[in-house]
């Protein structure tokens, strides 16, 4: 189902009604306005919405990605295992203006963040499809002192930031040396296809395939 959510409640009654075994959800916002029913109904779905709330109470709806968390921790553990520096490493999000992006702002994300060793320097928001380069937020970064920005992007938004950060010689391979990290939206392959070598080191975690894309050594 891939609609808006004061459509999908009778889009999904009537395809029940037709005897639909197991649906397809396109996101969160529809997610969000099936999954009780689901349950209700003992409904399976597949859905491309990653979020936390599939986890507790559980839920017939499975899927197809880690949660957003999870990826941001992936690669803050990533991260802090390749750190060489004596100082704690900072950390801040640089993530999509919306409920997506804004999803990994929880207690428990940045409690674990500390935890494994990290200084949280705090958050800069990007429209998911920006009119503009987002100058203003990574130069914040920038003069905050961050080594590493985590968000939720989807490629649309993720590119023309990493556009911006190279020209401001922000990035692993650049004088100012950070590392942006994004979710499963930020699809690794579609990022990779489009940037070329313009986006060395930049890091996707919880899309298929997922990679640090390199240059060669």
């Amino acid at each position: 189902m891939n609609s808006s959510p004061a459509k999908a409640l009778p889009i999904y009654e009537e395809l029940k009604g037709k005897g639909m075994l197991v649906a397809r959800i396109s996101g969160s916002p529809i997610a969000l306005a099936l999954k009780d029913r689901m349950w209700e109904d003992g409904m399976g779905a597949t859905s491309m919405g990653h979020r936390a709330y599939y986890l507790s109470p559980p839920q017939s709806c499975f899927t197809y990605y880690p949660i957003y968390t999870d990826c941001m921790g992936a690669i803050a553990d990533w991260f802090k295992g390749n750190w060489k520096e004596a100082r704690k490493p900072k950390v801040a999000y640089l993530t999509a203006d919306n409920a997506m992006g804004k999803s990994i702002e929880i207690p428990e994300m940045q409690a674990y963040l500390e935890k494994i060793g990290y200084e949280f320097i705090g958050t800069q928001y990007v429209p998911l499809v920006p009119t503009s380069p987002p100058t203003t937020q990574l130069t914040w970064l920038k003069e905050k002192g961050a080594d590493l920005a985590l968000g939720v992007m989807i490629n649309p938004g993720s590119q023309p930031t990493v556009k911006e950060m190279v020209r401001l010689g922000m990035g692993p391979f650049q004088a100012y040396k950070m590392t942006f990290g994004v979710a499963s939206p930020g699809h690794a392959v579609v990022f990779a296809d489009a940037m070329k070598e313009l986006g060395d080191g930049y890091v996707c975690a919880g899309s298929f395939p997922s990679w640090m894309i390199l240059r060669p050594a």
